[in-house]
């Protein structure tokens, strides 16, 4: 339909229709392509002409008018709500879709994902980065792994710098003071300040029982110094498990046998999980509707059975919907993240541990007592990483390697180290502004687990707690806003107490 004859609101509806077609053709085809990058690691143009082809779909005048004109004036209560949410993604777009800042981001982003990392004479993947710093007992391996990001780093952080200054400059153009605060506000749902303010809350309720656990942690493992690239191993330390209990070979069948019990196959839904070489732990690739991804970089161990059932998480917002409008299957990140987690908590009942997993009664409780140390570094880890992007945005003149450094020191409790580093992060290129989603899922996870087994049953074993989740939580995408969501199914607005009471009830 031509826009020019939008009269009505059947017109309306009609125009978003085939927008929205487009959209998600395009978003189909790039998801494609972004899979095969990962396979092949090869860089491919037509993923920098269709995203060039999907941003100007997002700066359209025509779409960005109508949604202005229609807005506050629509009667039906689905197609308004579209039109909100449609309102949203736009003045998203007019800074993640503008040309120069996709080109650089893809650039950036392909450089990050095809790096290796030097380490001796050889060169390693992320995750072998990953897997000396988390478990390697060789101080001294393990700090050269971390100052490994250092070259990396070098090669994209002045460009970094310039996609930081691009999207504050048109985030300023459209009245913010900073990205940060235009895509928390659009996409989250919440100021910064509320994210600071939920942050700090949960930092400093758990303050203590964290500076015991690494201090204890550190004394037991002969650490006098806690330095930057002690913390995860000291955590990951802590009363674990023998990896021989959670190896990487069973973590598809461990979902497929859920998945069995709630009545349903991974299958049904197209849902695939492929073992890959990613620079992430996981990774849900949504190809279409019915043909989604879990890509996994996976060891053995406990913490990776976590990630899995998280992305399997994912993969099950994506599929369950009931809306059909496109717009609507597009929730804020941060409650995309929240859902995600619902189900990574699974991993940490111990019914799912000896019921699912075939574990003994002392192995299981020792399991999950050695998930507090992982959680914690978790928590922390993101939280610096969100804290220092926050900062970053404010002020781009100042030496952000003395900001990663001040601000881990503080918030993780170790020794501060300049080391540049920073520009590495792939998250700041590709997912900007998202690392609170995942702290924040925490609260959102926390929360619903907690009704659902004071009030329904477990999500393990409970298939009408499944049911709840589904009904409650996804069937209605973004047809209801999040928060409202978590408040009307939880009977509480979304608040820390959950959370630090699973952090403190050690």
């Amino acid at each position: 339909m031509a826009s020019s004859f939008i009269k009505t609101e059947h017109d309306l509806q009609i125009y978003l229709n085939e927008t929205e077609k487009k959209l998600e053709k395009l978003g189909n085809r790039l998801g494609e392509l972004n899979f095969k990058r990962f396979i092949d690691k090869k860089n491919n143009p037509e993923i920098i002409e269709l995203s060039k082809e999907r941003s100007e779909l997002m700066l359209d005048p025509d779409l960005h008018s109508h949604i202005a004109k229609w807005q506050g004036h629509v009667k039906d209560p689905t197609l308004a709500r579209r039109v909100d949410v449609w309102s949203d993604t736009l003045l998203l777009a007019r800074v993640e879709a503008k040309p120069e800042i996709v080109e650089l981001q893809q650039q950036i982003a392909y450089t990050v994902m095809s790096h290796g990392y030097k380490v001796g004479d050889k060169r390693l993947s992320l995750g072998e980065i990953r897997s000396i710093i988390r478990a390697n007992p060789n101080k001294k391996e393990r700090e050269e792994a971390w100052r490994s990001h250092t070259e990396l780093n070098n090669l994209v952080a002045d460009d970094m710098l310039r996609l930081f200054s691009l999207r504050n400059e048109a985030a300023k153009q459209l009245g913010y003071n900073t990205y940060v605060d235009l895509r928390l506000e659009k996409n989250g749902m919440l100021t910064r300040q509320r994210v600071e303010d939920l942050l700090k809350e949960l930092t400093e309720a758990t303050q203590s029982y964290y500076e015991d656990l690494i201090e204890e942690g550190a004394q037991k493992l002969g650490i006098n110094t806690i330095d930057p690239w002690d913390i995860q191993y000291i955590l990951e330390q802590q009363g674990g498990v023998p990896k021989q209990y959670f190896p990487k070979d069973k973590l598809n069948t461990s979902l497929e046998e859920w998945c069995n019990h709630m009545g349903f196959s991974m299958s049904d839904y197209g849902i695939e999980p492929v073992f890959i070489d990613i620079p992430y732990n996981g990774l849900t690739m949504g190809l279409s509707r019915n043909n989604i991804k879990i890509l996994a970089n996976p060891d053995d161990g406990f913490t990776y059975y976590g990630t899995h059932f998280h992305e399997l998480g994912h993969a099950l917002h994506g599929a369950l919907k009931t809306v059909d409008a496109y717009i609507l299957n597009r929730e804020s990140s941060i409650y995309n993240e929240g859902m995600a987690e619902v189900f990574g908590y699974i991993t940490h009942d111990l019914e799912w541990l000896k019921k699912f997993h075939n574990l003994s009664d002392d192995i299981a409780k020792q399991a999950l007592r050695s998930s507090i140390g992982p959680k914690y570094h978790y928590i922390r880890q993101r939280t610096a990483y969100c804290l220092f992007e926050y900062e970053a945005y404010k002020d781009l003149d100042q030496d952000m390697n003395e900001l990663m450094a001040k601000t881990e020191a503080n918030i993780l409790h170790c020794t501060y180290d300049p080391t540049p580093r920073w520009a590495s992060n792939g998250w700041y290129v590709s997912y900007p502004v998202y690392w609170q989603n995942y702290v924040i899922a925490d609260f959102i996870a926390s929360q619903i687990h907690h009704h659902l087994n004071e009030h329904i049953g477990s999500l393990t074993t409970a298939k009408e707690a499944f049911d709840y989740v589904v009904k409650n939580y996804i069937e209605q995408g973004a047809l209801v806003p999040w928060l409202e969501k978590v408040k009307k199914g939880t009977n509480k607005n979304l608040n820390a107490d959950a959370i630090i009471a699973d952090l403190t009830n050690i």
